[in-house]
């Protein structure tokens, strides 16, 4: 707590311009983490799951296989139950 306090009043001192830095630095890293979960979310739905996996979540709903193929078309060159 100790050292934190300085860091409070400086903080408090600088005013609004400060507070403005910090969240632009704040906004700008958490765009980049959530850019950064969604490629591994669209690597590990493209190309991490087994064909087990895919069969169970898309294989008997043409739909939900056709939207697959569609967000991974770009990454997976021949998908599975392809026509």
């Amino acid at each position: 707590m100790r050292k934190l306090f300085p860091v409070l009043i400086i903080f408090l001192l600088t005013g609004c311009t400060t507070f403005d830095t910090f969240q632009d630095v704040a906004s700008s890293k958490g765009a980049a983490t959530a850019d950064e979960v969604r490629d591994t979310a669209e690597w590990v739905l493209c190309r991490g799951i087994s064909v087990g996996a895919w069969v169970r979540a898309y294989g008997d709903a043409p739909q939900k296989a056709e939207a697959w193929r569609e967000l991974c078309s770009v990454s997976v060159s021949e998908t599975p139950a392809k026509q």
